[in-house]
């Protein structure tokens, strides 16, 4: 079509023109063409390893008695996680702890101290996080929690039914994931939401203008995997949080098959769970865990 036609069928097209580019616009920012940058939006990773960690883990360690291992574990051929293993001769259960979209497992050692009040603790990195190779997106980190679940029992014999998942914000998703796949005996939710996809399109605009399809499994649907059965289930929020609102666990709590348990920590927000209402947050875990 010479230029002047082409330039004249657009001037008496402009409507077709306008839904054209409209269309062009929508594909251009649709998950399957900038779903890396929807996940830089999802994943903070710190790359660093802090060695003045070393102290604060020699007291964890020493503290609960427990033969602190730091793991490798692959994943794949050409992947592998870092992960701590705090094992404890007189603990019966172990936590499987899956952490949030910041920092790595260096900022968790308030979370891992108190945790081993209640068993053995193992805590991962995702790719890209830490000492992890990779790099992280959704269906990658469900896979690091799959692996780390898989050493307990592959690696350290430890039963299913002694594996208690504990999932922080983010690390809900996976901890939900996992339970889908691998037989576990309990379920602590931190911080977390019903859905990935709805707490991306409360806080953004972009998410609501696409199906869920379209952003491809997994999509990390807490609600979807507690609605049906499930082992015994804790929840775990801070009524301060404006990060991720408690909102989010009354509803899981309300929409969950039991047997589910909900405590709303008065004083918290979204990152200083473990340390405000600290007495509070121990009492509900000592009592989750003597229910098991």
């Amino acid at each position: 079509m010479p230029a002047d036609n082409f330039k004249t069928f657009l001037i008496k097209h402009k409507m077709l023109t306008y839904f054209i580019a409209l269309l062009a616009t929508y594909l251009l920012f649709s998950p399957y063409v900038i779903g890396p940058i929807y996940d830089r939006l999802l994943f903070f990773p710190d790359r660093n390893y802090h060695p003045e960690v070393s102290q604060p883990l020699q007291k964890i360690q020493g503290g609960y008695a427990s033969i602190l291992n730091e793991v490798f574990i692959p994943v794949s051929d050409k992947i592998k996680i870092h992960a701590w293993y705090f094992k404890r001769s007189d603990a019966d259960k172990t936590l499987l702890v899956s952490h949030g979209n910041g920092g790595n497992i260096c900022y968790r050692l308030p979370l891992v101290e108190s945790l081993l009040k209640f068993g053995s603790v193992l805590i991962y990195d995702y790719e890209g996080y830490g000492k992890s190779t990779g790099t992280p997106s959704r269906s990658a980190i469900c896979a690091d929690g799959v692996a780390a679940y898989d050493y307990l029992v592959k690696e350290q014999g430890v039963k299913p039914k002694d594996i208690i998942l504990y999932g922080e914000s983010l690390g809900c998703g996976v901890s939900c994931e996992i339970s889908k796949l691998r037989q576990v005996g309990g379920i602590i939710l931190q911080s977390g939401w019903a859905s990935l996809l709805s707490a991306a399109r409360d806080r953004m605009v972009l998410p609501r203008l696409y199906p869920d399809w379209s952003f491809g499994q997994p999509y990390m649907d807490n609600m979807a995997v507690l609605k049906k059965p499930h082992p015994p289930l804790l929840l775990l929020h801070g009524e301060l949080d404006n990060i991720l609102p408690c909102c989010y666990s009354r509803l899981l709590f309300a929409k969950a098959c039991e047997p589910k348990k909900l405590v709303l920590l008065p004083h918290a927000s979204h990152n200083n769970v473990v340390e405000v209402d600290h007495l509070l947050y121990l009492q509900s875990i000592s009592d989750f865990m003597k229910s098991l």
